[in-house]
């Protein structure tokens, strides 16, 4: 029996199966139930239980197919994550195997046993079962079950190792240049699995979806499962982050239709991933815990493994850093069963941020360099990263640097490096959060200049990424509309072999009409327009059927109607709308039951079909347009000859529906990424204003201030003029928060920022800068203006206070002040040096307030840099 089969070999079986006895009925019961068992899970049980009592009644002597049987039932009970049973039977069967002198049916036995190791995630048995299963089969010289069980074997071994997948697959190929549509199914799998572990994502698609296609049909609808789930995450990777949740949805709605434990586990963890990617944690932990649940009995496995990883990922980032810790510490213990040493070194540094967040800062030091060296040695460059930006927040929050490190720029060089690895592997998601923390990293060592330099790269790359997505939503769609065609066609193809593959002149007959379907199908879709669209299926379609009418229904869901386009013999008919409820209506019907619908009327015409000053209609043809199960409209072909069109014609007609509604669906796309590029647009300009502003106080945030304060000096050089800085502080205003709490202290601040916008010239620009320190920018201001211009305000903060929960909270106010009297003198100084050098001396103004005792102003005469001689 062989390993798998294809869904055109099985037609026959269910066909005999009814009236099947005997025998004969032994013989059909246990090959379907053999083939079904990933097909179908629970029915494949069943007919193997049936297909038992049949043996034990007719042929209980047959060990060959107790065997079969019995190891069909194993399958199914390792699907169905019954593991002790499938043990059980596996053992059974192979026992009977050998009894039966059946090498290949040991090497079957052998495969589900390795199966069955990674589901409990004993890697110490896995490999050598897949050993056996090789061996097994080298002895029978099967050389189809021995290219699975290579493929198989190579997943389990190089996993995670795109370099030694890739010559692996190179070695099978060259071994087997002819190669079946299972095996092609199996090493598409991998080839999918080798650009995706590259980090080429958008290759990696169409590697994916293929091998997501070919499997089902040839039974292996556990490496089609494996597949799609690899697409989700490629699509989120590239930023499509709609597209892989809505296909993380499906896949989970799939898996629970399998009814297969592990699937379920699975499905549940990458749907809650992207779900947590989107912003939406506390769902997101929902599915984890699920996951977790479901696959409860297999706390050892991968998936497991995976599904706590990313509970712990997801956990983190809400601050429960102990749950967190636990989830990942348990994972990295699986990973390191399983020997899986990149998602090891990847655990490794996520531990280690957790640890530091703990304040259990000599825990998560060794733990990062832990990962950093994992990582180096695996050579996963991404995990790399992870554990240099986690050694880099160690000491930023406990001044602790890795060996090798050791200085006051620590953190700066560990993101500094990170980044250019990110650069060297050509990364792009991780760039404008590193330049945000290296922005951090050059302020806390008091480079305002490199914190400024690194502030812009982080705008530029967000804007870059932001680029890229659109590009990427774009790329995806059309690789989307280039495969639904391919589909289109490859089952015209199958249906054309099918119904003709006894008749060589009728085969050549549809070949030709193949060729015109595509010919037609090239011009349907190259245009977003229901008119044009009509335009080019009439003149294509008088040539393949007997045509005097043809309509396309355009869906709209909003109101729920249909917009009717139509041609009759070249000529176009007004355009009208019709209700989808409407029950005179076949094309509402048509949409309403999503079905194909075929009328031939008498001499009369069918009624409510008649439309004012065209021809009678005698045969009507409507089926529905559908794209991924979404309704789009429908296709009406008409003809005024009785009985025009026969099960040749409809499947034209079917054809050219996929063709439509493709066409269809490049519209709405096109539509909708404009849509999106609007959006986008919108949001972009939001975020950039968000970006500038303080929540708290509405006035301008840091970065907003650093890109202000050097433009108004820019000027101020180019065309002359005197520039103050004025620094900020409230005064004891870590004692309002321990005295009152900090919902006192933020509506303390809230109120000082409303006075100080009260305080604003048009020209002035004022700005917290971060907890309760302020800075303002006065254009024209000299040192003797900008002392009282913060006079001033000190004397308005003076008046400040507010009520919170009964109590009466005011507040007083340091201010330090520096100015250049004219910026146009400063030659050697670029802007953004006059701006660094303004804002120390304002701040050494400031701590002398503070030193002589609060609530006062002081000025400090600025200094600029003596020219070089």
């Amino acid at each position: 029996m062989d390993l798998y089969a294809t869904d055109s070999a099985l037609l026959p079986l269910e066909e005999k199966l009814p009236a099947a006895r005997g025998a004969e009925r032994l013989t059909v019961l246990a090959t379907l139930a053999w083939h079904l068992r990933q097909r179908d899970t629970r029915r494949a049980d069943r007919l193997a239980v049936e297909a038992l009592a049949v043996l034990e009644a007719s042929d209980p002597g047959n060990l060959g197919l107790r065997a079969r049987i019995t190891l069909t039932r194993a399958e199914c009970a390792l699907l169905l994550a019954r593991l002790d049973d499938a043990a059980a039977l596996a053992a059974q069967a192979s026992h009977l195997f050998q009894g039966a002198d059946d090498d290949a049916g040991i090497g079957d036995c052998a495969l589900v046993l390795a199966r069955l190791a990674e589901a409990r995630g004993e890697r110490d048995r896995e490999l050598p079962r897949y050993g056996e299963a090789i061996a097994a089969y080298a002895q029978a010289k099967d050389m189809e079950r021995l290219a699975h069980a290579r493929a198989a074997s190579l997943l389990a071994e190089s996993f995670g190792n795109p370099a030694n997948l890739a010559t692996g697959l190179a070695s099978l190929r060259e071994a087997q240049p002819e190669r079946s549509e299972a095996v092609q199914a199996h090493h598409q799998l991998i080839e999918g699995f080798i650009v995706f572990q590259r980090g080429e994502f958008l290759d990696a698609v169409p590697e994916l979806a293929a091998a997501a296609a070919l499997g089902p049909e040839c039974g292996l609808v556990d490496q089609a499962f494996r597949a799609e789930s690899g697409l989700v995450s490629a699509q989120s990777n590239l930023g499509d982050r709609e597209a892989s949740c809505a296909l993380a949805e499906k896949v989970l709605s799939r898996a629970r239709t399998l009814g297969w434990p592990r699937a379920i586990g699975h499905a549940l963890a990458n749907f809650g991933r992207q779900l947590s990617d989107t912003g939406q944690p506390e769902r997101a932990i929902e599915l984890f815990l699920e996951a977790l649940d479901v696959l409860g009995d297999q706390p050892r496995s991968r998936s497991y493994a995976i599904a706590s990883y990313y509970l712990g990922d997801a956990l983190l980032a809400l601050g429960r850093n102990a749950e967190a810790l636990e989830r990942l510490e348990h994972a990295e213990s699986c990973m390191r069963d399983l020997g899986a040493q990149p998602e090891v070194a990847c655990l490794l540094a996520i531990e280690a941020t957790a640890l530091s967040r703990l304040g259990r800062a000599e825990e998560a030091l060794r733990r990062g360099e832990e990962a950093l060296a994992l990582a180096r040695k695996t050579r996963s460059r991404l995990w790399e990263v992870e554990a240099l930006r986690a050694l880099a927040e160690i000491h930023a929050s406990h001044r602790l640097a890795p060996a090798g490190y050791a200085g006051p720029n620590s953190g700066l060089r560990l993101l500094d490096e990170a980044l250019g690895v990110v650069e060297a592997i050509g990364g792009h998601h991780e760039k404008s959060e590193l330049y945000t923390e290296i922005a951090g990293a050059h302020e806390s060592t008091g480079d305002l200049q490199g914190a400024l330099r690194a502030e812009r790269a982080a705008r530029r790359e967000e804007r870059n990424e932001q680029n890229r997505r659109a590009a990427n939503q774009l790329l995806l769609a059309r690789e989307r509309n280039e495969t639904e065609r391919q589909r289109t066609e490859a089952e015209w193809q199958r249906s054309i072999a099918q119904a003709e593959s006894e008749r060589a002149r009728t085969l050549e007959a549809a070949l030709d009409t193949l060729e015109q379907l595509r010919l037609v199908g090239q011009d349907i879709t190259a245009h977003l327009d229901p008119g044009a669209m009509l335009e080019a299926i009439d003149r294509h379609l008088r040539s393949l059927a007997d045509v005097s009418f043809i309509g396309v229904y355009v869906f709209h869901a909003e109101g729920n109607t249909l917009t009717r386009h139509a041609i009759e013999r070249g000529r176009s008919l007004p355009v009208r709308d019709i209700a989808l409820e409407d029950l005179e209506s076949y094309g509402a019907r048509a949409a309403r039951e999503r079905q194909e619908i075929y009328v031939e009327a008498d001499e009369g015409g069918a009624p409510g079909t008649r439309i004012p000053g065209t021809e009678l209609k005698r045969t009507l043809w409507f089926g529905p347009l559908l794209l991924n199960d979404d309704l789009l409209g429908v296709l009406t072909v008409q003809s005024s000859t009785p009985a025009a069109y026969s099960e040749r014609e409809k499947l034209v007609f079917r054809t050219l529906c996929g063709y439509v509604a493709v066409a269809f669906g490049n519209a709405r796309t096109h539509g909708e990424l404009e849509e999106k590029h609007r959006q986008l647009l919108k949001t972009e300009a939001d975020m950039r204003r968000l970006a500038t502003i303080d929540p708290l106080t509405g006035l301008a945030n840091r970065r907003q201030f650093f890109t202000l304060a050097e433009s108004e000096i820019a000027r101020a050089k180019r065309y002359g003029g005197a520039v103050g800085i004025v620094m900020a502080d409230l005064d004891a205003f870590k004692q309002v928060n321990d005295r009152c709490g900090h919902g006192a202290g933020d509506a303390l601040i809230a109120a000082v920022g409303e006075e100080l916008r009260l305080q604003q010239r048009p020209h002035d620009v004022i700005a917290r800068m971060g907890g309760e320190e302020f800075a303002l920018m006065l254009p024209g201001a000299d040192l003797a203006s900008c002392a009282a211009a913060a006079e001033r305000i000190r004397e308005a903060i003076e008046h400040v206070s507010i009520e919170y929960v009964g109590q009466r909270v005011r507040a007083t106010m340091s201010l330090g002040a520096a100015a250049v009297p004219d910026a146009r003198a400063a030659t050697e100084e670029a802007p953004a040096e006059i701006l660094a050098r303004l804002l120390r001396e304002a701040d050494a103004a400031l701590y002398e307030a503070k030193r002589l005792g609060r609530n006062r102003v002081e000025a400090h005469a600025s200094k600029a840099p003596r020219a070089m001689p």
